[in-house]
């Protein structure tokens, strides 16, 4: 049975009418989904998407998508009911070892209350809070623009 399953997945692999199906049946469900999350059972079919798009070769799509829904969930405060799927499977989903920490990260870094993340061990948590802070302490504090707040800040060539 493995061995007519990894056939299967080495034959799609190499069929490019295949792929570039997939690939059209993707960018159709990205579009769908992308604006109407309608239940939960919409989760489960999101985390299949993923796994099916690691499992066929197309790793690159993975970490894309989990962004997005990161970006949406954490940072715009969208799509709610979908935040714990999100948390909890679409980032796990993401083959690339190397992108799905850049995703736990950036989860991390937008999640609030920080000390409510579980999604990695405490000294990793304890290693993003010190670079977060590192950050902080190297970026010099901007003043918004004349044209955003009405007022003139000055500059060096006022003295």
């Amino acid at each position: 049975m493995k061995i007519r399953y990894h056939l299967a997945l080495m034959f799609f692999r190499e069929d490019d009418q295949q792929k570039r199906r997939l690939l059209e049946s993707y960018r159709l469900m990205l579009d769908f989904y992308g604006i109407k999350l309608l239940d939960e059972s919409t989760d489960l079919r999101i985390t299949r998407i993923l796994k099916c798009l690691g499992i066929l070769g197309f790793e690159r799509y993975q970490a894309p998508l989990v962004h997005f829904f990161l970006t949406e969930t954490l940072v715009r405060g969208r799509l709610p009911r979908v935040k714990q799927s999100v948390l909890d499977y679409f980032m796990f989903s993401v083959l690339n070892t190397s992108e799905r920490k850049k995703l736990i990260r950036f989860a991390f870094e937008k999640f609030e209350p920080k000390e409510e993340f579980v999604w990695c061990p405490k000294r990793i948590q304890m290693q993003f809070l010190k670079a977060i802070k590192t950050r902080k302490a190297e970026t010099p504090e901007t003043h918004p623009s004349e044209s955003e707040s009405g007022v003139r800040w000055p500059t060096s060539n006022d003295f």
